[in-house]
């Protein structure tokens, strides 16, 4: 037996079993990433489920959190001595206070 009757032997007799083997191993390539990428999107989903309530009661202490300051620097205007070194006291640390009443959601 040659070597050129055993290539065609093994690759057959137009080459079918080497596109048959890149085939399938397209296809297993393509089903190992789709199953990678669900398992990554149920990851993240459920990584952001858990971070859900955490920035919403973020956003509820930083609403209230305004709101005292805002009265804070109300009352430093109406001339309450305290609040007005508090209000200079977060000046000087670089924390300003909006005392507008519009509220942004970010």
């Amino acid at each position: 037996m040659n070597s050129e009757s055993k290539v065609k032997r093994i690759v057959g007799e137009h080459g079918f079993l080497p596109i048959l083997l890149v085939v399938v191993s397209l296809l297993l390539m393509t089903g190992f990433e789709s199953v990678s990428l669900m398992n990554t999107r149920r990851d993240l989903k459920s990584s952001y489920d858990r971070q859900t309530p955490v920035i919403e009661q973020s956003q509820r202490m930083r609403a209230q959190l305004d709101s005292i300051a805002k009265r804070t620097v109300q009352l430093a205007k109406g001339g309450n001595q305290s609040a007005r070194s508090l209000v200079d006291q977060l000046k000087k640390a670089g924390v300003t206070i909006n005392t507008e009443n519009a509220h942004t959601n970010q």
